[in-house]
């Protein structure tokens, strides 16, 4: 691999792992629903840093997709959003969405030379390594005490990481960054109907009516590629 090459690797690696990690931070200083709502602002970072950066055009057609699915994932967690007076936490979430952007157009570009997996085991070792160091300036306790929340990190790497990022790092081969990034939007209707079913949360008329705007508007967007 080539020294650039090696900097996209970093980037890669120390881009993600920091969006994670303030994203988990914003949850602290904001309500969930604001967290999600701003972090789903990542298509609009990705598409304008391929346009930039990449000089990647789209077609408004896919910008019409793009928007009706951020409206419909909007909506989906517009019924508890909240105004608050510190925006520490809005903040930090927008800037989450914005590196989660920076590694979807840095992973887009080391597919051009590297297999998902490579991508992934160094992008993970790199991330893996900062945050080591990170908690270990700014955390007393690094490791999980209980089965339980051993059982709930390994699923986190399992599910999340290895094969969540590992399908990512697999479709940017195939798709643009923009478009992996609007579909990325059904992250918040997964996880709405899963609490349906695991936890009992209720849904409502109008959160039904979202997933379905959600899902035309990433459909949009694919008919179009």
């Amino acid at each position: 691999a080539s020294g650039a090459d090696v900097a996209l690797f970093f980037t890669a690696g120390l881009a993600f792992s920091s969006s994670l990690s303030i994203w988990a931070w914003s949850l602290t200083q904001t309500s969930v629903a604001n967290s999600t709502l701003l972090h789903n602002m990542m298509p609009i970072f990705t598409t304008l840093g391929a346009w930039l950066f990449f000089r990647q055009t789209c077609s408004r057609k896919f910008l019409l997709g793009m928007a009706v699915a951020m409206a419909g994932a909007t909506v989906i967690g517009m019924e508890d959003f909240q105004v608050n007076r510190g925006h520490l936490g809005d903040v930090a979430a927008l800037l989450a969405a914005l590196l989660s952007s920076v590694n979807i157009l840095v992973v887009k570009q080391l597919r051009h030379h590297f297999e998902a997996p490579t991508i992934m085991m160094c992008t993970c070792g790199i991330g893996s390594t900062f945050l080591f160091i990170l908690l270990q300036v700014l955390e007393e306790q690094v490791f999980p005490r209980t089965s339980v929340a051993w059982c709930a990190v390994l699923c986190l790497a399992l599910f999340r990481q290895a094969l969540g990022q590992g399908l990512l790092a697999y479709s940017l081969k195939q798709f643009s960054a923009s478009l992996v990034a609007v579909s990325m939007l059904t992250v918040p209707v997964i996880a709405a109907i899963l609490a349906r079913f695991l936890f009992a949360e209720q849904l409502t008329l109008l959160n039904w009516a979202a997933f379905g705007v959600v899902l035309l508007g990433i459909y949009l967007a694919v008919s179009d590629s």
